[in-house]
């Protein structure tokens, strides 16, 4: 017994594989944007209990000034 070479069945695994992989790129880089954004909002949240003040400052854009 040997393997046989299927081109159709080689091309539909290339397929396959390319769009598992531009699936996985696209579930990274959500995932990726959603961690920043928890990440973005816990910091909020920590600025306005622990200090209102710079928070104001931060959305504002005036850094520490």
């Amino acid at each position: 017994m040997g393997l046989i070479y299927s081109a159709t069945e080689s091309s539909n695994l290339m397929s396959n594989l390319t769009t598992n992989l531009s699936l996985t790129r696209t579930t990274i880089t959500q995932l990726r944007t959603g961690s920043q954004q928890v990440v973005n909002k816990l910091f909020k949240r920590l600025m306005a209990k622990n200090s209102p003040e710079l928070l104001i400052k931060l959305e504002k854009g005036c850094f520490l000034s």
